[in-house]
This record gives structure tokens, sequence and C-alpha cells, in this order.
């Protein structure tokens, strides 16, 4: 048996009390710290509908490299991060912008699943509709205005 004593910083996933207000808080204090220098927009393309689903951080955290594709209604496949590309997004990427990550509220965090709660436990965001707020990270241009004609 090992003698190695557990690090006691740590709080076993499940057990923090982050059944209120003040967990959301402290996890966007935390992540505030760990921003990383991209502009927050990404795309993940699909292989199956050859389309893309536009993407952007609103809170800093961490996000999957794969998801269901959304871009497509019905669309079987499976979409791949683009990786947050390092240069500025065109403006027709922009237009296609409609999922953001997020934190999530404290009631959308008390219905999520356990497996969903120890992913933002751990600093990861939900996707959800796009609600206009601006990217968590600097720099990024805000969703032109649809033209009418």
């Amino acid at each position: 048996m090992s003698n190695r004593q557990k690090p006691k910083n740590r709080i076993p996933l499940g057990s923090e009390p982050h059944r209120g207000p003040a967990h959301i808080e402290v996890l966007r204090q935390r992540q505030q710290v760990e921003r990383t220098p991209h502009h927050g927009i990404n795309a993940y393309h699909c292989d199956t509908c050859d389309k893309n689903t536009v993407t952007i951080d609103v809170d800093p955290g961490v996000t999957p490299m794969f998801l269901a594709c959304r871009r497509t209604p019905d669309c079987p496949g499976q979409a791949a991060s683009s990786g947050y590309p390092s240069t500025d997004p065109p403006p027709v990427v922009l237009m296609r912008l409609e999922w953001e990550w997020a934190l999530p509220t404290v009631d959308e965090f008390r219905k999520l699943s356990p497996e969903m709660k120890a992913h933002v436990d751990a600093g990861g965001l939900v996707l959800q509709p796009y609600s206009g707020r601006p990217s968590a990270y600097a720099g990024v241009p805000p969703k032109p205005a649809r033209v009418s004609s």
C-alpha cells in the first residue's frame, strides 16, 4: 500500500457545495484567470453535411473537441472543432453564429445530469443557443446585424 496522501486542497468531484450561486461565482472567478489568447469564436465542421456549426465562448472555460452536428436539421453527423483559428472570423462566419458556450445559471446547473455537473465543476462550459452576449475574450467583434432586403 502506498503512503502517499491525497492533496488536501482538492475536493473530490461531486462533493463541492455546488448547489448555489456562490459555487457558480467561484467557477467564474477561477476561469477568469485561465483565459487563453484566442478570440472565442470556433467552428465545428461536420463531414456528413459538409457544414460548420459556429460557436462563441461567452464565459471562459473548456469546450469539447467533438459535438453532434447542429448546422443541418436532422444531420446524424459528428462535427469536429477547428481549434479556435487564430485569424479574425470574416463577417459571413459571424452571421452563422447561433450557439454559445457558457457557464450555466444556478437553476440550469441544478437540472444538469451528474456527468454534466462534473464537467462544469472541472471548468467545462455548456452549449446553448446564442444570446447575443459578447465573447469572454478581448477583441471579438460584435455579431453584425442582418441586412434586410
